[in-house]
């Protein structure tokens, strides 16, 4: 995802999730509205002091706008969605979920071997 729809993304998501105005979040950070406005709609280049304040005002973690795919589960959290998925499954409904999941882990070693 291009860097700058990610940024304008988290900050207008964020900015909402706390019932904040683009000039509340500006005036909270000490920018102008129209840095919060460029960010938002993805014209802005904002400066590094800028990005730092912004996930320290949203008390965002910075690993949310610097790893490569933002919308990926973290492992223990994949397990837990399978687990909830599967909590209704009688036995052997398991046992073929289980032998048609290690189907796809075979698939996907053949395909990408080196797990890239």
């Amino acid at each position: 995802m291009n860097p700058k729809i990610k940024l304008g993304d988290l900050v207008k998501k964020q900015r909402l999730k706390r019932e904040l105005s683009q000039q509340q979040l500006a005036e909270g950070i000490g920018v102008s509205l129209r840095t919060i406005n460029d960010i938002e709609c993805y014209r802005a280049n904002p400066r590094f002091d800028t990005l730092c304040s912004l996930f320290q005002y949203l008390q965002v973690p910075t690993q949310n706008i610097f790893t490569q795919e933002p919308d990926s589960v973290p492992e223990p959290a994949i397990l837990g969605i399978i687990q909830e998925e599967l909590a209704d499954y009688s036995p052997g409904d398991l046992e073929v979920a289980l032998q048609v999941l290690k189907g796809l882990a075979k698939g996907l070693h053949r395909v990408n071997p080196k797990g890239d």
